[in-house]
């Protein structure tokens, strides 16, 4: 981790903010939700992760949250995101069977945190990268004041999710399993 400076933000919260950075790449919101901390950073591409092989090792010991709190205590690193089939212990020789990345880890070099108090720092390696975060910030949000959105779509219908299930009920009925944990791939 690298040293960095921090400028108090300008008054918004993790959703305006979201609405003024409508046009940026690489978006990444840590968001406890009302009355809680968040986090955000854009335009830095992600890494993929096939294995937890691919993750960088700290250089440095674990932040102080007892002391700082969190998102204070942060000083950089990555956000780290997994999927739910990342390849981990036993599994990890699997990983060439799943195709594609199973993981994403953002660099954390410029970002926003608000505390719980809504109270808005920026983050950055220099006072000129704090105030091109806060120019960011400052504009005007996009005319249409809905928050960007992903149109997902589930991997199976109804009527294959109740295929599955009973071939659950049915592999517990015959005793070959006892429980089961059935996701559905969005």
């Amino acid at each position: 981790m690298t040293a960095t400076v921090q400028l108090a933000g300008p008054a918004i919260g993790p959703l305006d903010a979201l609405r003024r950075l409508h046009d940026q790449e690489h978006v990444v919101l840590l968001d406890g939700g009302p009355g809680a901390p968040a986090i955000l950073s854009w335009g830095v591409e992600p890494r993929l992760l096939g294995t937890l092989d691919d993750l960088r090792q700290p250089r440095a010991g674990q932040a102080d949250t007892a002391l700082h709190g969190w998102p204070a205590a942060v000083s950089g690193g990555e956000v780290v995101q997994l999927d739910y089939a990342f390849p981990v212990g036993a599994w990890a020789a699997s990983a060439a069977a799943v195709p594609g990345p199973q993981g994403r880890a953002w660099p954390l070099r410029r970002w926003v945190a608000w505390d719980a108090d809504g109270f808005c720092t920026v983050h950055g390696e220099s006072a000129a990268a704090c105030q091109d975060l806060i120019a960011s910030l400052s504009r005007p949000a996009a005319d249409d004041p809905a928050l960007p959105t992903l149109a997902v779509a589930a991997d199976w219908d109804r009527a294959g999710h109740i295929e599955r299930v009973d071939a659950i009920r049915a592999a517990i009925a015959a005793g070959d399993v006892y429980q089961a944990n059935l996701t559905l791939p969005w």
